[in-house]
């Protein structure tokens, strides 16, 4: 293994130890939904992490930064409001403002200035309660990718995150993955990340192996739920 490759797994590993990259069992942040995005730039690299989910401070995306130039090891940030709630006349709710009991009827949202309708199965009504309403919520929402492919940040906020130039260019996106379970679970142990790093080596995504079974699916960290945004 090369050491390009070494270099990314010692910053994976080092920043899951230092909780940089978080674990799914994150009592601070409930999970509905992730994306992982590679980046290179000649002998540079940037992986992003993006999970989806509601938090203390209500629904958002925690974008999780790791990359050779990135200089403190590690960046993020917690993208407040990605989308806009509307009430029934079409104009925008604070998300502080949202009541609880919401999802009893359909709701609409506005992301990038296009409006999504959502209603909540009977099935899942009848489990909701003012604990787990948004993050349930969230988790129908995930379902439509429409929804999906507007509330992620784009290639250019990404980078605009990390503060790295658009001379950068992403070569693999997914949203199902094998994630660490684990701040002592190095990712050498996983052949998706072995992949990774040598599809980093050779700037070539065809290198990246993704038949490994993934864990960002919600269902499998439904029981670590909670937040209570209320």
């Amino acid at each position: 293994m090369c050491s390009k490759n070494l270099s990314v797994f010692e910053v994976l590993d080092n920043s899951i130890k230092a909780g940089d990259i978080s674990l799914l069992d994150n009592f601070n942040f409930d999970f509905a939904k992730g994306k992982l995005s590679v980046f290179v730039n000649e002998n540079h690299w940037l992986i992003t992490f993006q999970f989806l989910g509601i938090s203390k401070l209500g629904p958002s995306i925690d974008v999780q930064i790791v990359g050779s130039d990135v200089t403190s090891g590690s960046d993020g940030i917690l993208w407040e409001e990605p989308f806009i709630f509307l009430d029934k006349q079409g104009n925008y709710i604070d998300i502080e403002d949202v009541e609880a009991g919401f999802t009893k009827d359909n709701f609409e949202i506005s992301v990038r200035n296009k409006t999504f309708n959502f209603k909540v199965g009977k099935d899942l009504k009848e489990r909701i309660n003012d604990k787990n309403e948004w993050i349930t919520a969230l988790r129908e929402m995930v379902k439509n990718k429409n929804f999906l492919e507007l509330v992620w940040l784009t290639e250019e906020e990404q980078l605009e995150q990390a503060a790295l130039s658009s001379s950068y260019y992403c070569i693999y996106s997914t949203e199902n993955w094998p994630h660490p379970v684990s701040d002592t679970d190095s990712t050498q142990n996983y052949s998706f990340f072995k992949s990774v790093a040598h599809a980093i080596s050779k700037n070539n995504a065809d290198y990246i192996v993704d038949n490994e079974e993934s864990n960002t699916y919600w269902k499998i960290w439904e029981k670590f739920d909670s937040v209570n945004f209320w």
